[in-house]
């Protein structure tokens, strides 16, 4: 007997989401409510993945986590059941109904995998060369989802402008997102780049794009945002006010994405 859910109550994997990563849980309210537990499934497995640093006391231990994600796909690409919990439930039928690549997660898996090592971030193309194996496949997946921009150039695009705006607001922090990946020499290395100048552009740039689905408009919509919360702090040194919250965030991400 199939189990109802209760009137109000989120999924697992929304819920999941809602409290790891709001931003993710609040772009993905945009997508499309045929394709949204999908969604919701693929952000919710990244979450597990990208906490693996932060949650293992150990690199070994962090391997193991990984590598049983690595064999819970493989089961599923083999057609095999999984008994793995909610999130590799949700994520079997993505993959199923959506025909998923195997590729991009085998990326993600893999840039986790040496995120375990004790090598830190010491430039602009270091944080780059991360999201493109992050961030980027993830986003093709959302897209494929999505049944609209599947190509690098939209939703790599997209994923790279949303990915750089919440980088910058983890560069005062000496532990967050990225687990302490930036090490003592980053901030000095990315201010002679002029790295935040430098990443300003890049997000004008990318944001350009004019993606057609709801959760990548929603995506350029808060990349907007906290960038338009960067300018206006100056871009002079580090970026303190990015780590306030963005007052309205919801109303005003509803608001661009409902007006392009």
């Amino acid at each position: 007997m199939k189990k109802k859910r209760i009137s109000g109550q989120l999924p697992y994997c929304a819920n999941l989401l809602r409290q790891g990563d709001y931003d993710r849980y609040l772009v993905s309210l945009f997508a499309r409510a045929s394709t949204r537990e999908h969604i919701w499934a693929l952000f919710a497995f990244d979450l597990e993945i990208a906490r693996t640093r932060e949650v293992v006391t150990d690199r070994t231990l962090g391997l193991i986590r990984l590598q049983w994600w690595r064999e819970v796909l493989g089961g599923i690409y083999a057609g095999k059941t999984v008994h793995g919990g909610p999130v590799a439930d949700g994520l079997a039928r993505a993959i199923r109904v959506c025909d998923l690549p195997e590729e991009d997660f085998d990326t993600m898996i893999g840039a986790r995998e040496k995120d375990l090592d004790d090598r830190r971030f010491t430039g602009l193309d270091d944080v780059l060369a991360f999201i493109d194996q992050t961030s980027v496949p993830l986003m093709r997946l959302a897209a494929r989802v999505e049944g609209g921009e599947e190509d690098d150039g939209i939703a790599g695009g997209v994923a790279r402008a949303y990915a750089l705006t919440a980088v910058l607001q983890v560069f005062p922090l000496e532990q967050g997102l990225y687990g302490g990946k930036f090490g003592a020499g980053t901030m000095p290395n990315l201010l002679r780049e002029n790295a935040v100048g430098n990443v300003v552009e890049k997000v004008k740039s990318l944001s350009s794009f004019r993606p057609l689905t709801g959760l990548f408009k929603a995506m350029n919509a808060l990349s907007r945002l906290r960038l338009m919360q960067l300018v206006n702090s100056g871009c002079e040194g580090t970026p303190l006010s990015l780590r306030k919250p963005i007052p309205f965030k919801e109303l005003r991400v509803w608001w661009e994405v409902n007006r392009s």
